[in-house]
């Protein structure tokens, strides 16, 4: 079944994507970022919409196939990131990180 393997595959691109916000200088002090603040808010956003997709396939995987755990562990992994990703992105557009 190819749904299940996207909540891995989007909290891998999540996980890389948190990486590169944090070496890309979001949460830097003003003015000091290694990456300019548009680049930023998109790897936000990008992050945001792949990590919730990511997040909602594998629940509903789950939800199918409530013997099998490992769908959930990547469905919860995933919606934890795009939260992630939804804060950075608001605090960055707002100016509170940067």
């Amino acid at each position: 079944m190819k749904t299940a393997h996207f909540p891995w595959i989007a909290l891998g691109i999540g996980l890389i994507l948190a990486l590169a916000l944090v070496k890309g200088g979001a949460f830097a002090a003003k003015g000091s970022a290694a990456l300019p603040l548009l680049t930023l808010l998109f790897m936000a956003e990008f992050g945001f919409f792949v990590t919730g997709a990511g997040a909602v396939t594998g629940i509903r995987h789950w939800l199918g196939a409530r013997a099998e755990t490992r769908p959930l562990y990547a469905g919860l992994g995933a919606a934890i990131l795009s939260i992630g990703f939804l804060f950075v992105g608001f605090f960055l557009w707002n100016g509170y990180i940067e």
